[in-house]
């Protein structure tokens, strides 16, 4: 929980801010004189105090005077305004005045809540320090809580073009109306454009000063700022390289995350004096960069304070839709539990894109709030709306959301939303989906069907699943049969090993593999880079090429392989690498060094069907944290309580049904 939802004043807080936009707007409106300089400086200053406030335990002096002090500004800005504007009887006037009032009024509210609190009255006094000290990310990021001032926009009360023409302070040079005027005005010209003579005496130029052996020192602060602007490309650049490749093991990043982390400390250490270079980093990109919008999100995520958040949220509403994946990323790993608060009032915000920015973030972070979900579904945005479905998955009660979810699971849904319903009330335990899903198997949702039968179907959905692989085979079903585990598919699966799509053979070859753990494989030759072979810029040029070890498409050594040892296998079971299937094996897959990032994705959707856990993990987020919390996904995988074998949904489980014969 955040420090600004621990004060009683924060709520009234969270609208001292676009109250004081309104303020702004209306003065930019108001015409005459006006002290415009002055009142611009002091909402500066409200609204820096109202982050004070907002950053500050409830129990601290500091966040009752930094209230008393904003609504004494607040006297002042309205003093000023009555004295200026008001009197000409203008509308932006009175609008600003009544915006002034009601900020007045939130801080009156704000102080009352706080002074009047018996809790904090006998807390007051309590040492507490407003900064805390340094300490090394490794691993993870550290909120870094930096001595330094609050970040405020520069505001500038303006006036209207027509007030700006009207007042006109500085109009330029006055025509001329007399001879007299005339002659010197084409005088001033003529000696203005006349070209300059050189003196008459050349003057000796002065020696060049001595060589010294030493040079001279730079300004300090400059020498942060290049380093610092230094880190932050380091953080950029090392964010393109935290996805691991499909021939490399996602253990392999932790080194880059490390010096990712490194670079947010050592930018962080140099105080508050570097944090405007944020936004300046960013400002000065000549097109869209996914890359510097992360390291705004990351590095004023990780510093704690609203403003610092408030802030990277700023630029992210001005920023290009093509810089939104960098800007989610970078908020779903830092480290400011402000994060969630701002992001949830993003949820509101007029576009459906940064609303689902908002919605799939804060499902990554845990903190996706419920009673948003009537108003973005109500949107009518096909992809909003399934981000929301998905975020249901991981908040509130069973029942609860199985009763908001279901009636988004028709045939009619587009292909987004019934997957995004279907996939989550299967992971609430919601068994009677399945039953929409059979009938979808050749329907308008056939693909979304089968793979989801494939990791949550009973054993009863084999025959249905095997006839389509039969006669309609994808590459999607090929590989999902090898999760589903039941041995009626080794049959279909070796038929398709000798068919004409090699993609689709090869994935049979590796669900053979998944059921029975054989160990049947074959050494082949691929490109390091299959992207790069087939670019046709690079024909005729060497391709770096590797070994690696592939499951074997040979039709004779799988038919001996099942002639000595399918016998063992009972076949009214779920297996998995040739043993009877339980979920930690999921939990083992995902911890394995050697499993490839796209089949991690695969084993964590399969591990919160089969075990219904909403631990927050993510084959996304640092390493550090993946491998500390394999404890806890194992210890939930564990309390499914289903016998080996079983096909389980969402923590039950049911053995196989008799074979058909």
């Amino acid at each position: 929980m955040s420090r600004a939802a621990q004060s009683p004043a924060a709520e009234a807080l969270r609208t001292v801010r676009p109250l004081i936009d309104a303020v702004v707007r209306a003065l930019g409106g108001v015409f005459g004189p006006l002290d415009r300089s002055t009142i611009s400086e002091r909402l500066r200053r409200v609204v820096q105090l109202a982050y004070i406030a907002t950053d500050t335990p409830p129990a601290q002096p500091a966040h009752l005077d930094a209230l008393y002090e904003a609504s004494r500004i607040i006297d002042e800005i309205g003093a000023l305004v009555l004295r200026d504007a008001v009197p000409a009887g203008q509308t932006a006037a009175d609008d600003a005045v009544a915006a002034l009032r009601e900020v007045r009024v939130r801080l009156d509210h704000a102080v009352e809540a706080v002074a009047f609190d018996a809790s904090l009255r006998r807390a007051w006094g309590t040492s507490i320090t407003a900064t805390t000290p340094f300490r090394a990310s490794i691993g993870e990021p550290q909120l870094h809580n930096l001595p330094r001032g609050r970040f405020a926009p520069p505001y500038s009360v303006g006036v209207p073009e027509a007030g700006e023409v009207a007042a006109g302070p500085d109009e330029g040079p006055k025509p001329p109306t007399t001879f007299e005027e005339l002659r010197a005005f084409a005088g001033a010209a003529r000696a203005a454009l006349a070209p300059k003579q050189p003196p008459k005496e050349e003057e000796e130029p002065e020696p060049p000063p001595p060589v010294r052996p030493w040079a001279e020192s730079i300004d300090e602060a400059e020498a942060q700022r290049v380093i610092a602007r230094d880190c932050l490309e380091d953080i950029g650049s090392l964010y393109l390289l935290r996805d691991p490749g499909e021939g490399e093991s996602w253990c392999d990043q932790a080194p880059f995350e490390q010096r990712m982390l490194d670079a947010l400390d050592a930018f962080a250490s140099f105080g508050g004096v570097v944090l405007p270079m944020v936004t300046l980093y960013h400002a000065e990109a000549p097109s869209p960069d996914p890359a510097r919008a992360f390291a705004v999100a990351f590095v004023l995520g990780c510093v704690a304070g609203s403003d610092t958040v408030d802030v990277a949220i700023a630029t992210l509403r001005a920023a290009a839709p093509e810089e939104y994946p960098g800007f989610a990323e970078g908020f779903a790993l830092a480290s400011n539990p402000a994060i969630d608060l701002a992001l949830g009032e993003l949820l509101g915000h007029p576009s459906a894109e940064l609303a689902r920015l908002a919605v799939e973030v804060l499902d990554r972070r845990g903190t996706f709030p419920l009673d948003w979900v009537d108003s973005l579904v109500s949107r009518r945005d096909d992809v909003l709306t399934a981000a929301v479905l998905r975020a249901l998955g991981n908040s509130g009660s069973r029942l609860q959301v199985i009763s908001m979810v279901e009636p988004w699971a028709l045939p009619a849904a587009p292909s987004g939303i019934f997957e995004a319903a279907c996939e989550t009330l299967l992971r609430r335990g919601h068994g009677p989906v399945r039953d929409l899903l059979r009938s979808e198997l050749t329907g308008a949702h056939a693909g979304v069907a089968q793979s989801l039968l494939c990791l949550a179907g009973r054993p009863e959905d084999v025959s249905g699943l095997l006839e389509l692989a039969w006669n309609r085979p994808t590459l999607s079903l090929a590989r999902g049969l090898g999760r589903f585990g039941h041995l009626d598919a080794f049959g279909t699966l070796q038929q398709l090993l000798g068919h004409e799509d090699e993609q689709l053979a090869l994935a049979a070859a590796g669900s053979l593999e998944t059921i029975t753990g054989a160990g049947l494989t074959t050494i082949v030759e691929e490109p390091w880079d299959p992207a790069r072979a087939a670019d046709p810029a690079f024909a005729g040029k060497p391709v770096p090429m590797r070994k690696v070890k592939k499951p074997s498409r040979d039709v004779a050594a799988w038919e001996s392989w099942k002639r000595d040892h399918a016998a063992r296998l009972d076949p009214l079971r779920k297996h998995r690498g040739g043993k009877p299937f339980v979920p930690s094996m999921l939990v083992d897959e995902l911890a394995a060094p050697h499993t490839p990032p796209s089949e991690r994705a695969i084993a964590w959707r399969e591990l919160r069907l089969a075990s219904g856990t909403m631990t927050r993990f993510s084959p996304r987020d640092w390493v550090q944290r993946q491998q500390q919390l394999m404890p806890v996904l194992r210890e939930d995988a564990g309390k499914v309580g289903a016998q080996p074998g079983s096909w389980c949904l969402a923590g039950a489980g049911t053995l196989g049904s008799p074979r058909r014969r």
